[in-house]
């Protein structure tokens, strides 16, 4: 029996297979899974902002140079006699050479970092694309399976209402040939809803404008076993990009301690010195001078600094254990499908041998012997779910093998 949260999840698929066949049916297009890869790695909006954050860390490596404010005074005063004078200073502070290396050493592995993101997303979008169109086969392989019983029913129904005309059979076969019937087109209007959301999906994911069918002409071919070594592992992008972390982490320690190096400043200092000067000379306003300046700028309390340079420490080592954990992590699950690759293909070849013409030896058999009266309608039913049960867990092994594949293409 189903609940009521059931009829609402239901409800709303209905309601949304509703507004999408509202959908300009020129404009959906068929398209192959190259095809929509393509389109996503130009149009995907979570691409696109990925390749914004790539630029936008390439942007910052040009503030590598960035330096202090330079420091402009003026001073309008009694500060050399009973005079007023003027002077006029600007000052300038500059970092040690290392500040700026670590300082772009830092910024290039942001730029790493950024650009292992876009690969990994363009890969995280290949496999939602794949996942899309591996249940996009399956849905229409479920359909064309109720379809065919849904034919073979509908003859048997039709036989079944002239022998009740004829008086050989009673309402109880009529009644049960219409449930069968109705729960069979029932299961075929779900996938077709299903398979209007996969093309919503589909669409939503290539975000170019346009509506597309997936073709999925090769969904249920044979998954060839994958080998994977660990060089090929190692250059994955999300193990990529950890490891670019881990890197920023440690440049950015590095560039924390250089903050324990001092700084220099200079300056240039021009004013006037009115009255008598040392060397018994009387000045006036019109008259200036000119000095020069050079100082260093040592940190002596350094808590804060300090503090800061263990805190980065310990956010490294974070990095680093994240990268180990995602190897590692990584390894593991390509061992389990490895495991579970090789259970489905032996289970997938045992049902091409054995189960799958078995179930059509027990549609054929058991609709030949309906015709001829050697069963009554209830038998026919019986067999008829029992071979429909077969192939349904036929294609379902067959889009679990396919997923199983596009888990380890994702590794490769």
């Amino acid at each position: 029996m189903r609940t009521i949260h059931d009829w609402m999840i239901m409800g709303m698929r209905i309601m949304l297979f509703c507004l999408a066949c509202h959908l300009p049916l020129a404009a959906q297009m068929t398209i192959s899974l190259d095809e929509a890869i393509l389109v996503a790695n130009q149009h995907n909006r979570q691409i696109r902002s990925a390749w914004l954050g790539k630029e936008y860390a390439q942007l910052l490596t040009k503030t590598v140079t960035d330096l202090p404010a330079t420091t402009i005074g003026a001073e309008n005063g009694q500060f050399n006699s009973a005079y007023f004078d003027t002077k006029f200073s600007i000052a300038q502070s500059f970092q040690m050479p290392a500040v700026f290396k670590r300082k772009k050493r830092w910024l290039e592995t942001s730029v790493q970092t950024a650009g292992a993101g876009v690969t990994l997303m363009e890969k995280e979008i290949r496999q939602q694309l794949e996942d899309v169109f591996n249940e996009y086969g399956y849905a229409l392989a479920q359909e064309k399976i109720g379809q065919s019983y849904l034919v073979l029913v509908d003859q048997m129904a039709q036989k079944a209402d002239q022998r009740v005309m004829e008086g050989e059979a009673d309402v109880i076969e009529k009644t049960m040939a219409i449930q069968l019937q109705a729960q069979l087109q029932w299961q075929i209007d779900q996938v077709q809803i299903t398979l209007q959301l996969l093309r919503i999906e589909l669409s939503w994911l290539l975000n170019d404008g346009n509506s597309y069918s997936p073709a999925v002409g090769s969904w249920d071919k044979q998954m060839n076993p994958a080998v994977l070594d660990s060089s090929r592992m190692a250059g994955h992008p999300q193990l990529q990009m950890a490891y670019h972390q881990w890197q920023q982490a440690v440049s950015f320690t590095a560039l924390q301690r250089s903050m324990l190096l001092p700084s220099f400043t200079v300056g240039f200092n021009n004013a006037s010195i009115r009255g008598t000067g040392a060397d018994n000379i009387v000045y006036n306003a019109s008259k200036r001078f000119s000095s020069f300046q050079i100082g260093i700028e040592i940190p002596l309390f350094r808590k804060a600094m300090k503090a800061e340079i263990d805190a980065a420490r310990t956010d490294e080592a974070i990095r680093q254990l994240n990268w180990e954990a995602q190897t590692a992590g990584l390894w593991k699950h390509w061992l389990t499908l490895s495991e579970k690759q090789q259970l489905m293909a032996t289970r997938i070849r045992h049902m091409d041998n054995f189960s799958m013409p078995n179930a059509a030896r027990i549609k054929e058999t058991a609709a030949r012997q309906l015709s001829a009266g050697a069963i009554n309608y209830l038998e026919f039913v019986t067999l008829m779910n029992h071979a429909m049960a077969i192939e349904q867990e036929y294609i379902s092994l067959r889009k679990e093998a396919n997923t199983i594949r596009i888990a380890i293409h994702y590794l490769l």
